[in-house]
């Protein structure tokens, strides 16, 4: 091959990863700026949760960082251990209005079954559904009278 042509098939590879990297480089950059976009909602966990009538109930608080005045529908799900089994309840919180500063503070009441609530160590989860979207938020809680 003679020494020109191959300069010059140098030359157009070159320019073809240039005009490549050209294309991809803007493109991964618009991803990136996409996936730093802040979230629809942001559900947190407070980690004293309040016990109520002996256990027969628990109140647990949550946060949720919310677009103003949209609505969000909370499940809220705890369980714990108590004696040899494990005691579960789980409630609702339906249409629940974002406040103009896009903070929520809730309190749910949970109902366990099939012994109650006992001071102590539990697990909670709350799971917020955005329209649309969602978050979902799991901890340790600890029960206290």
């Amino acid at each position: 091959m003679p020494e020109s042509r191959r300069g010059r098939l140098v030359v157009a590879g070159a320019i073809a990863v240039g005009a490549a990297l050209a294309v991809a480089v803007p493109a991964g950059a618009a991803v990136q700026v996409q996936s730093e976009s802040p979230p629809r909602g942001v559900a947190k966990i407070v980690k004293t949760a309040k016990l109520k009538a002996n256990g027969a109930a628990g109140v647990v608080t949550f946060q949720v960082n919310c677009v103003p005045r949209k609505t969000f529908d909370s499940s809220v799900i705890v369980s714990q251990r108590v004696g040899g089994k494990v005691t579960r309840g789980e409630t609702y919180v339906f249409n629940t209005r974002c406040e103009a500063d896009g903070t929520n503070k809730l309190k749910a009441a949970v109902v366990p079954g099939p012994k109650p609530f006992k001071p102590g160590v539990a697990f909670a989860t709350v799971r917020v559904d955005f329209y649309p979207g969602g978050d979902t938020a799991s901890r340790e809680i600890t029960f206290v009278n």
